[in-house]
């Protein structure tokens, strides 16, 4: 029996799932091969084609299919190409869609946060539709926004992944580490432990301890959520009160979201645009709220008092920050497991928990 004709339904759609997602890859690099060959013919001294996809396509030599047959080896078969493009949207599907995830719980948690981020949103993009942001012209306030501070944040916090396997190659290599020269052994495994490198007190902007866990650093705040310490204020010589911002660097191999050095995350870029435009979108028209609906019904919050809805919502706070640090666990990925956190998406102005 043919898979497409089996009775089971989830079967069939993960069939359909499969077929047409390798249409979809097909098209893509149909379109791709396309657009080479018409730029090599237009501008023919000219190699524009940065991104992932030409890379992949170039690597078959596609100027001279002849060379196939030339006992000359091509890199490249499409379905290598295929494969390829296959890891690179599935292997960030994930890891992006947590960091979405986490980011708008953690904005439902500081609502004076998210409000900032509103304001900011409002002012880089001026009332204008999605369909008229330009890359060009946006995306560059937007990696030096209070938005893009919030998901550094996240990532400094909430790591995609807990470890990052390195392997010193063929040769011993040297590291200075704390001012000691250390000699790591040829093909040595190492792990490197994110959390504790986003955690260390040396590398990153820190005031003091007020620690939202029992057990959190005792001697400042790197265990809370405080997007304002990527900011840097920078004020124009010109004009005393005009300001600009940027965000904080910190020191090579400090935050390593997307693991460090040569074998970094090719996908780094393309994950941290999808990330901001996705929350962009949802911040620029609605708030996000925590539910507290197994407290009270919507009716019942309606004719709250302000003293009993910050009550009911300091409920759904608590049970928030306890799932985030007992139920955060690693299965290849960081995420929330064997739990759920509700949250509400409102528009902006229908806030019922932003007065308190």
């Amino acid at each position: 029996m043919k898979v497409e004709n089996s009775s089971f339904k989830k079967l069939t759609r993960c069939y359909d799932a499969y077929m047409e997602f390798g249409k979809y890859l097909e098209e893509m690099v149909a379109a791709k091969k396309a657009t080479i060959k018409s730029r090599a013919v237009e501008t023919p001294n000219e190699s524009s084609d940065v991104d992932l996809i030409s890379q992949l396509l170039k690597a078959q030599k596609l100027s001279d299919p002849s060379k196939a047959n030339s006992g000359q080896t091509i890199s490249l078969s499409d379905s290598d190409v295929m494969g390829n493009l296959f890891m690179f949207i599935i292997a960030g599907h994930e890891t992006s869609a947590n960091s979405i995830h986490f980011s708008i719980i953690l904005l439902a948690l500081h609502p004076e946060i998210q409000r900032r981020v509103q304001h900011e949103l409002s002012a880089i993009f001026q009332g204008r539709p999605v369909s008229a942001w330009s890359y060009d012209s946006d995306l560059k306030q937007l990696f030096n926004s209070l938005l893009a501070a919030v998901l550094n944040e996240e990532l400094r916090l909430i790591g995609p992944v807990i470890a990052i396997p390195k392997v010193v190659g063929s040769t011993p290599q040297q590291l200075s580490i704390s001012g000691r020269d250390c000699t790591f052994p040829a093909e040595t495994m190492i792990r490197l432990c994110v959390s504790s490198v986003h955690h260390n007190p040396n590398f990153w902007p820190a005031g003091p301890s007020n620690s939202v866990f029992p057990l959190g650093n005792r001697d400042n705040d790197l265990e809370n959520f405080k997007p304002e310490r990527w900011i840097n204020h920078h004020t124009h010589s010109s004009t005393e009160s005009a300001t600009s911002t940027s965000l904080y660097m910190p020191p090579k191999g400090a935050f390593i979201p997307f693991s460090d050095g040569q074998r970094a995350c090719l996908g780094k870029r393309f994950a941290q645009i999808e990330i901001l435009a996705a929350l962009a979108v949802i911040f620029s028209e609605y708030s996000v709220e925590l539910a507290v609906d197994e407290w009270a019904s919507d009716q019942v919050v309606a004719g709250m008092e302000k003293n009993e809805r910050k009550e009911v919502w300091e409920k759904a706070e608590k049970k928030t920050r306890r799932l985030l640090r007992d139920k955060v666990s690693s299965i290849i990925t960081l995420q929330l497991r064997g739990a759920h956190i509700p949250v509400r998406f409102v528009k902006r102005g229908t806030e019922r928990f932003w007065d308190l």
